[in-house]
């Protein structure tokens, strides 16, 4: 048995530090001798994948779902699930696909990141269903993109999660065009929890004040959303309340899965019995720590640390 089973999309990092990026242009000195940067470092990346990592190292037991190609950055992918206790049981390998690599210039001035991707980033692979009879929760990283850019296989996944009486969860990128979420309209109804960023959360719905955003969330049919707003905390919102979780003061470093830390630790907070309001505190401080390194992982502090954090900054034991 499973806390959380996570499907979706997993990629290496390279992530490049020494390198600002000024209207679009990326500045950096070139001679004939070399150039040099302040440090690159590969990492694993990926929403399922980052997902999965945090749950796992926050004391949750995990299944990670991917595809993945039948090569050394698969394998490389592979290596650092299961060194984070993950399990890899049902990855699935394609002999005819390439894994993702994707190239992430991280701005010192201010830890943003800009990535540039193969032209076909995302591995589109097919599991069975099985594969997560026996979670508490399933996570879908995320809708929109390969392997749920396809709203049957959404639909699906959710059903047979919600037959097995899993509580869904689900993250999601930004919608291309309106035709892209008239397709997904009758699947949020399936979402238990629903974490959008703000920039995902106005595409979707067209609103631009954050409460505003989350209450057409609901009226989609998800039962509680969880929006993003980065530095300025998260908004949990459900049929009950709306309402703001301030934000963690932190140097940020890389922000590179920042988000997918702060979704990883609400779900391993939800699997131990936390309420969603403390959930997303929870996910406040691991995230908060984890952009002060590169990489989406290397920061996440352990539960103990992180339940003595949220005793300190929300007066939470």
């Amino acid at each position: 048995m499973f806390d959380v089973v996570c499907i979706g999309f997993g990629c290496v990092d390279v992530l490049v530090r020494g390198v600002e990026v000024n209207n679009d242009i990326a500045a950096v000195k070139f001679d004939s001798a070399g150039s040099y940067l302040a440090s690159v470092v590969v990492s694993h990346g990926g929403d399922a994948m980052n997902e999965a990592i945090t749950a796992s190292k926050l004391g949750s037991r995990v299944k990670l779902v991917i595809g993945i190609g039948n090569d050394d950055s698969g394998k490389y992918l592979i290596s650092s699930a299961r060194q984070a206790g993950v399990d890899i049981s049902d990855i699935v390998i394609l002999d005819e696909k390439e894994t993702c690599v994707s190239t992430n210039l991280i701005q010192e001035s201010n830890g943003e990141r800009y990535y540039f991707r193969t032209e076909e980033p995302f591995v589109n692979y097919s599991w069975n269903n099985s594969v997560i009879d026996g979670a508490r929760i399933v996570s879908l990283g995320s809708l929109f993109i390969p392997p749920f850019h396809d709203a049957d296989v959404v639909r699906d996944t959710l059903g047979y999660a919600k037959s097995i009486g899993a509580v869904t969860c689900a993250d999601t990128k930004l919608i291309e065009n309106a035709d892209s979420l008239k397709s997904m309209l009758a699947i949020f109804s399936d979402i238990d929890y629903f974490f959008p960023n703000y920039d995902e959360g106005v595409k979707l719905t067209g609103e631009t004040d954050p409460k505003r955003i989350i209450v057409k969330l609901l009226d989609y049919g998800v039962g509680n959303v969880v929006l993003k707003l980065g530095g300025d905390g998260c908004v949990y919102g459900s049929a009950k309340e709306v309402v703001k979780i301030r934000p963690i003061a932190s140097k940020m470093i890389d922000s590179t899965g920042a988000g997918d830390s702060f979704m990883g630790a609400f779900m391993a907070a939800l699997a131990s019995g936390m309420t969603p309001l403390d959930c997303a505190k929870f996910g406040n401080v691991v995230a908060s720590r984890t952009i002060r390194e590169v990489g989406a992982s290397k920061g996440i502090p352990s539960r103990e640390e992180t339940l003595i954090l949220m005793k300190e900054e929300y007066g939470i034991s």
